[in-house]
């Protein structure tokens, strides 16, 4: 990995991070907001929900379902921006058994996430823009790792900074992601 690739991807891992950090806020936003009483309104006594004020019980799970696997991931991308910046200042590393083994484990995890997110099932109708880019998002994640591996397992510069070309598209369809749900009433 050369020296001018390593802000540029500096700057992605970040973008990558904000992006998840706010779609995390707004799931956990989704997730939290309830009814809101008005002075003097007298309390009725609670009923079995099936539609709630902020959301159906369907609403409810399909967040509590895809909140997790996005906090993991976001987990998963911090580690990777620190193994990757390691290695980019020590190119040596790539030959490191323990750094291969927190790489590969990393690489594991962000699957295996994709995976999840893919089959999130049932998705409310009011979340099928958002769980559409979700799976692009999902999609793109399984071919970033497949190179990046690749790039490492042949010790490969190119391979491994055209894996970032997905990253670019990770944080693309993240960003749709993000604004499907901000439009969801």
């Amino acid at each position: 990995m050369n020296s001018t690739s390593q802000p540029k991807m500096t700057l992605k891992i970040v973008i990558f991070g904000l992006i998840v950090f706010f779609l995390i806020g707004l799931v956990g936003g989704l997730l939290i907001k309830g009814p809101v009483m008005q002075k003097g309104e007298p309390a009725e006594p609670p009923k079995a929900p099936t539609s709630l004020p902020f959301g159906s019980v369907a609403d409810i799970d399909y967040l509590s379902q895809t909140n997790p696997i996005i906090v993991s991931m976001s987990d998963s991308m911090d580690d990777f921006a620190t193994l990757n910046s390691r290695a980019a200042n020590n190119p040596s590393l790539i030959l490191d058994r323990g750094w291969l083994d927190k790489i590969n484990s990393t690489m594991d995890n962000l699957q295996f996430c994709a995976d999840e997110l893919i089959d999130i099932k049932p998705v409310p109708p009011k979340f099928a823009e958002a769980h559409n880019w979700t799976i692009m998002f999902a999609t793109e994640t399984r071919v970033f790792v497949s190179e990046y591996r690749q790039g490492i397992e042949q010790i490969d510069a190119d391979i491994i900074t055209r894996s970032y070309e997905h990253l670019d598209l990770m944080i693309e369809y993240l960003n749709e992601v993000n604004l499907a749900l901000a439009a969801v009433k």
